[in-house]
């Protein structure tokens, strides 16, 4: 619980100076590709989060392999991290930032589970009704799960509307 609260701060810190700096996506790019390689990359995972590696070393690296491509902001937030022994959270960090930017941007986060990929006629389909009913626009993600064997499931924040044969296999079984 701790740590959720550690990274919202620090994402909506670092959104809020994204956002003044009027690059918000640019930041946030450069944020989830660093994310992305500390996550990817074992090495680079032991040197950012190790506590026997000195923050110097740490911000060095940092700089030697984003300074040229990334944002000179970015870099710093990067060293903002490292210097609060926060590096660690970057992952649920940028989790938060992206809420941050939905919220502001009137974005919903829908995650659809279905037995057999849609077509692209039905995700259009979905994503008109879902724009209609929670009045914002909509991200899509699609997942295949054969377990649920037909029908779906979608996930939109706290909310499941679970649609699934499964599903409705589990509730008559329980009514037996």
């Amino acid at each position: 619980m701790k740590n959720d609260v550690v990274s919202e701060r620090y994402a909506l810190a670092i959104y809020d100076i994204a956002k003044q700096e009027k690059n918000i996506l640019k930041i946030y790019e450069n944020l989830n590709e660093i994310a992305f390689h500390i996550n990817k990359n074992l090495d680079f995972k032991t040197l950012m989060t190790h506590p026997l590696i000195s923050d110097k070393e740490k911000k060095m690296a940092i700089n030697k392999l984003y300074s040229k491509y990334f944002e000179p902001t970015t870099v710093n937030m990067i060293n903002y991290l490292i210097d609060k022994k926060r590096i660690v959270y970057i992952d649920r960090i940028m989790i938060e930032y992206l809420k941050y930017y939905h919220l502001e941007n009137n974005i919903i986060e829908v995650e659809a589970i279905f037995a057999i990929k849609p077509s692209k006629e039905q995700e259009k389909t979905l994503i008109d009704k879902l724009k209609k009913k929670y009045s914002k626009d909509v991200k899509l993600k699609i997942k295949v799960d054969e377990s649920i064997l037909a029908g779906g499931i979608l996930k939109i924040g706290d909310e499941i509307i679970d649609g699934s044969l499964k599903r409705q296999f589990e509730i008559l079984k329980s009514k037996i």
